[in-house]
C-alpha cells in the first residue's frame, strides 16, 4: 500500500461526524526555554486530543519537533506544514488535522509576513486561522486583513475563523468584524472575562515584558446561520509548567471549542 493511502484510510470523514473539537493557540515563537516549553505545548495537544488544532507563531524548530512525534504521525494525519517547505518568515501558522482536510494559504495585506490558512473539511465546511497584524498603531492594517477575511471565506460556507486577532474583544477594533461572526466566548460565557494574555496569572509573561496586561486576543468565531452550534468553550495553558512556577507554556492561553452539527 502507498503511505498516503493507508494513512487516508484511518482518517475520520467530516460528513460522518455529529460533532468537532477545535483548538487554537499563539504558541510563543520566543525563543525562551523552548527546551521545557516545547515538551508542555505538545502535553497540551496530547491531553485535549482535538480533531483540529490551529497554532500561531509556529518557528521551523516547533514545527520539526511536532511532526518528529511519533503521536502526532499518527493522529493527525493532514497537516498545513507542506505548504511550507522553507519558512519565509521566522514564524508561521500551522493546521493539523485528523480529519481528511485540504488545506490552501492565502495572501492578506501585511507588512509582518503574515497569511490565511483555510483548511476545507468537506464541501461547505471549513476551519480557518490566522495570525493578524501586531501592535497597537496597526489597527488599520487589521481592518483591511479582515476585510480580505471576509472576502476570502464568503464562499466557503460555514465553520469556524480564530487566531490571535491582535487586538481585545471588548476593544474598538471590534466594528471590523464582520456581523456575520458570533465571538463563542461571548456567546457562551458572557459573563466571563476569558483574558488569554494576562500578567496577572501568567508570570512568565509579564518576565518577558514588565507591562501589566490584560487581553482577549485570542478568539474563535462560528458563521452565523450556521448548522454547527458551539457546545463550549474553555481555555487552556493557562497555569505554569509542574516544577517551573515562571514558565508557562506560552505568553498566550489557548482555546478549545466543541461544536455539533444542528
Amino acid at each position: 500500500k502507498k503511505m498516503g493511502a493507508t494513512e487516508t484510510s484511518f482518517a475520520k470523514q467530516f460528513s460522518e461526524e455529529t460533532s468537532i473539537s477545535v483548538l487554537t493557540y499563539n504558541v510563543f515563537f520566543g525563543p525562551y526555554a523552548n527546551e521545557v516549553r516545547h515538551p508542555a505545548l505538545l502535553n497540551i495537544i496530547k491531553e485535549k486530543d482535538c480533531d483540529v488544532v490551529c497554532l500561531q507563531e509556529v518557528t521551523a524548530e516547533f514545527l520539526k519537533y511536532l511532526l518528529d512525534d511519533p503521536w502526532i504521525k499518527r493522529n493527525y494525519p493532514f497537516t498545513s506544514s507542506t505548504l511550507r517547505k522553507i519558512p519565509r518568515y521566522h514564524y508561521f501558522v500551522l493546521m493539523l488535522s485528523k480529519y481528511s482536510m485540504t488545506f490552501k494559504t492565502w495572501s492578506i495585506p501585511t507588512n509582518l509576513g503574515r497569511d490565511f490558512l483555510v483548511g476545507t473539511l468537506a464541501p461547505g465546511y471549513f476551519i480557518a486561522t490566522t495570525h493578524l497584524e501586531s501592535m497597537e498603531q496597526h489597527g488599520p492594517v487589521r481592518k483591511q486583513q479582515l476585510q480580505r477575511i471576509s472576502e476570502i471565506l464568503e464562499d466557503h460556507g460555514e465553520g469556524i475563523l480564530c487566531g490571535d486577532f491582535n487586538f481585545c474583544a471588548t476593544g474598538n477594533e471590534n466594528v471590523n468584524v464582520p456581523e456575520i461572526y458570533l465571538d463563542i466566548w461571548s456567546h457562551l460565557r458572557p459573563n466571563e472575562d476569558g483574558w488569554t494574555e494576562d500578567t496577572e496569572n501568567n508570570k512568565m509573561r509579564y518576565l518577558i515584558k514588565p507591562v501589566t496586561k490584560q487581553v482577549r486576543f485570542d478568539r474563535m468565531l462560528l458563521r452565523a446561520q450556521s448548522s454547527l452550534e458551539a457546545q463550549s468553550i474553555d481555555l487552556v495553558g493557562n497555569t505554569h509548567i509542574p516544577s517551573h512556577h515562571d514558565l508557562w507554556p506560552s505568553d498566550h492561553f489557548g482555546l478549545i471549542c466543541v461544536l455539533t452539527k444542528k
